[in-house]
């Protein structure tokens, strides 16, 4: 694992993007997020406190222009104050899965951390919910393991009780509850914006994407790209014939 990641993490769009936030925050690394096209978000009149929502997730957050450069010397600056251990922001925490996973969570993950043959490159909590999600490269990774078949088994038969007794997949579980954690957060400091900066780009998604336009749009296209092969490529062919006629009447006339 890497000494330190920087998350990069589109601000205006900071709920979504926050998504892998939460994988990696799994993994336990020491992390920064940089919060990439801040401008944005503060054109739109959102405001973030993202002081207080790096230290409610225990992750530093810096916000960034990369277009402009701003912010970069300070989030480099983090990186070297994680690295150093001197960033009191940055901590691991753990997001809570709901009342029904986590005792399944927590029972396969000592299961794991007494295996003498893990691998110690993640954290046995991050195998155990992975192993109920049931994450095939993970299995592959652990397939050596003396104790696999037993983690498999278990984690088989509590992804079904957690499925039973939620009536969702174990996949919906897992990924519910991090958009959980993540709403929590952001609803203490996030607050979203009344101008709608990305209006126009809207609309023309909605225009080509309509079920009943976007595909008679996509054949307006495609005519006007075939042709215009047709029409603009004869200006250039005309030259091109033009070019090669003179320089066949100058290569006879200089032969001997």
């Amino acid at each position: 694992m890497p000494d330190v990641i920087i998350d990069t993490v589109v601000a205006s769009n900071i709920e979504r993007n926050l998504y892998l936030t939460t994988e990696l925050i799994d993994l336990n690394p020491r992390m920064v997020v940089a919060l990439n096209m801040y401008d944005e978000l503060q054109a739109s009149g959102a405001k973030l406190d993202y002081k207080k929502l790096g230290g409610m997730i225990g992750v530093p957050m810096i916000p960034t222009v990369a277009k402009n450069k701003k912010g970069l010397d300070i989030l480099l600056d983090t990186v070297i104050d994680i690295f150093e251990n001197r960033n009191k922001i940055a901590r691991h925490i753990h997001i809570y899965y709901g009342t029904v996973s986590e005792p399944e969570i927590t029972t396969l993950n000592e299961m794991i951390r007494r295996s003498n043959d893990v691998p110690q490159q993640f954290p046995a909590r991050y195998w155990a919910i992975k192993l109920l999600e049931h994450d095939k490269e993970i299995e592959t990774l652990l397939s050596h393991c003396s104790d696999y078949n037993k983690w498999k088994k278990f984690a088989g038969k509590a992804a079904e009780r957690i499925e039973h007794q939620t009536n969702e997949d174990i996949e919906t579980v897992i990924s519910d509850a991090k958009y959980g954690f993540i709403e929590g957060a952001l609803k203490e400091t996030y607050t979203e914006g009344t101008i709608d900066s990305n209006k126009k780009t809207r609309y023309i998604d909605g225009l080509v994407t309509n079920k009943w336009l976007g595909f008679p749009i996509f054949i307006l296209l495609m005519w006007i790209m075939f042709m215009a092969t047709f029409y603009l490529g004869a200006y250039p062919q005309e030259w091109i014939e033009l070019g090669v006629e003179k320089l066949s009447d100058f290569i006879s006339g200089n032969m001997p």
